[in-house]
């Protein structure tokens, strides 16, 4: 849904899961000082039809996605947009606007109304013999989901898992589960507020990114991504027995999550 005028000035001086891949470096789409633009609202984002399909399809693709995961349709009828919220111990650094929440079931969805051509960017579609699908995103796709995850479950307690419901038109529609990887969010954590203080704060210079910024965050070599994203985009098929032998690329290893969601029966 589109942002309100109070949640676009939440956001400006934030980092955002829509905006901190491009503003740490880590976006197709963006280059730092572009996202920065956008962010601080320098540049207008001009919509399109597919944004302005994708406004009125996304309560649409949400219900679709509750459906096709195991739990309750009276529960599934709780879901909610918790609208923005920010991130209890960095509250002036990182905002994030949840599609849909199921605070019962601890479960969050990111929707994304995709046109066909972008499950290219996919490696894979999610699997239902392994647990987790986060080495299937592309490297965006992930750092939203994985700052939305950190603020959500740090809001309203508990162990949280996050899907993204990634649709590519007609009854296309991949469902992936989102493990916790703390090392991942630390480090983009600590990058996005390196960031912070050189680009976005107030109090700050608030600079424009530059392909010389020292600031540390904004993906110009730095070592904060630890080469995973270079793992994580580049083309690979892997078979389902490779995958349930490989090592995740992006280093996760607490499976609390799973282990709290499985042992009430409901997944």
């Amino acid at each position: 849904m589109p942002l309100t005028a109070a949640q676009q000035e939440l956001r400006r001086t934030r980092l955002t899961g829509s905006s901190i891949a491009g503003l740490l470096g880590r976006s197709p789409w963006d280059s730092p000082l572009e996202a920065w633009e956008l962010q601080r609202g320098l540049r207008e984002f001009a919509g399109n039809d597919d944004t302005e399909a994708g406004n009125f399809m996304e309560d649409g693709i949400g219900r679709l996605a509750l459906h096709k995961l195991p739990i309750d349709p009276e529960t599934a009828k709780a879901a909610e947009s918790p609208g923005t919220l920010l991130h209890p111990e960095f509250s002036d650094v990182f905002a994030v606007t949840p599609d849909l929440i199921v605070k019962s079931e601890r479960i969050g969805i990111q929707i994304k109304n995709h046109l066909p051509w972008a499950a290219k960017r996919y490696r894979d579609k999610p699997l239902s013999t392994v647990r987790w699908h986060n080495h299937l995103l592309p490297g965006d796709k992930l750092m939203q989901c994985l700052l939305e995850l950190d603020v959500v479950s740090k809001v309203y307690g508990g162990e949280w898992v996050w899907f993204l419901a990634a649709y590519f038109g007609g009854s296309h529609l991949r469902v992936y589960w989102i493990r916790r990887d703390t090392r991942t969010i630390e480090a983009m954590l600590a990058a996005g507020r390196n960031f912070w203080r050189r680009h976005l704060d107030p109090a700050g210079p608030a600079s424009p990114p530059s392909p010389d910024c020292t600031c540390g965050g904004c993906g110009r070599g730095q070592a904060w991504w630890i080469g995973r994203w270079q793992h994580a985009t580049a083309p690979m098929k892997l078979t389902p027995k490779e995958l349930l032998s490989a090592p995740l690329p992006f280093g996760g290893d607490d499976d609390d999550a799973f282990g709290a969601i499985t042992a009430g029966g409901r997944f």
